[in-house]
């Protein structure tokens, strides 16, 4: 759960509502708070889909999942089907560098 929650709620309620340009700023706000939020790095990956930036999803995917194995954490439910969502086998370990924090 993000230690700062009101940035991810608010950018999921942003999301449901079709809203796009909000909740990426939310999601980073979330993870300044907390560099190890899961929530809010997939919510910043649900943007960019809901945005129809694929490539920009699959590197905050890519990022989370860097971030997960760093922490030897493994990913939860949303992160799993965001990377059945953009293709990813979500049992591959991370792939690259982090090409950028958000």
């Amino acid at each position: 759960m993000c230690s700062s929650p009101r940035p991810c709620r608010a950018g999921e309620l942003l999301l449901a509502t079709v809203a796009t340009e909000e909740p990426p700023a939310l999601a980073r706000r979330a993870m300044a708070a907390d560099e190890w939020s899961e929530p809010a790095r997939a919510l910043l990956v649900s943007a960019h889909l809901a945005a129809g930036d694929q490539s920009a999803a699959r590197v905050a995917l890519e990022d989370c999942y860097r971030m997960l194995f760093a922490i030897g954490a493994q990913p939860d439910a949303r992160t799993r089907m965001l990377a059945r969502q953009l293709g990813r086998d979500d049992s591959a370990p991370p792939t690259g560098r982090t090409a950028v924090a958000g």
